[in-house]
């Protein structure tokens, strides 16, 4: 089971990135299927940080959980809506959360805020 340490890494790395192709493509290129694509990414990237909670035994930030929790609802919230600036101002928002949200599992914020183990 450790190695949903490292998918989890590894993805978190590639959705830091596609909120910001994201927002491109929103503002240059006009509607597509991205935001939606994006949207799901972001929840098998949090279904994967729940599974490495409970069966790796890793503690977290719970703000970490609370913001990757936020930036989810935010992705679907916008991904399907007409206006390309509203998703682009949409996912910049799922952007500074997920951000945020690291930045809490890196302690930088609030030294990590309180933190939680599970497994």
């Amino acid at each position: 089971m450790n190695s949903l340490i490292p998918i989890h890494k590894h993805l978190g790395e590639l959705i830091l990135l596609l909120p910001l192709v994201v927002i491109a493509v929103a503002l240059f290129k006009g509607k597509s299927v991205l935001p939606r694509i994006t949207a799901v990414l972001i929840d098998i990237q949090f279904v994967l940080g729940l599974a490495t909670l409970i069966l790796v035994s890793k503690t977290v930030s719970i703000l970490h959980v609370v913001c990757m929790f936020l930036a989810m609802g935010l992705a679907h919230a916008v991904a399907k809506k007409d206006n390309q600036k509203a998703v682009a101002a949409g996912f910049a928002g799922v952007l500074a959360l997920i951000v945020v949200g690291y930045l809490f599992q890196k302690g930088v914020l609030l030294n990590g805020g309180p933190r939680i183990t599970l497994g």
